[in-house]
């Protein structure tokens, strides 16, 4: 597998939207759990929703930026080596198809 860095600008500006907007939703999540408690209330089922859903909010970055360095995303088709290409593919779309492969 090919490391392709941040060189492609495509590929550089996803992964930078990817984490400013990961960063302010966690942000977002904290202070609101922070203001539950200053106010001394517990936490509901939706603040525990909303921390999963932040585990996804992280990994989904993580899935970004290996693509990106990995997986050539934000390069043209030509410049990507095709196993690095079947490689993003498999790991971007087997969670949603199990029969890959």
């Amino acid at each position: 597998m090919t490391n392709y860095g941040l060189n492609a600008k495509e590929g550089r500006d996803t992964v930078i939207v990817t984490i400013v907007v990961g960063a302010v939703a966690v942000l977002s999540v904290v202070l609101r759990v922070m203001s539950r408690k200053m106010r001394h209330l517990d936490l509901a089922l939706e603040d525990y929703v909303i921390m999963l859903a932040m585990c996804f909010v992280v990994a989904s970055t993580a899935l970004v930026i290996t693509s990106v360095t990995q997986g050539g995303v934000g390069l043209h088709v030509a410049e990507v080596v095709p196993t690095d290409v079947e490689y993003t593919l498999k790991v971007n779309h087997a969670p949603m198809n199990k029969e890959c492969n």
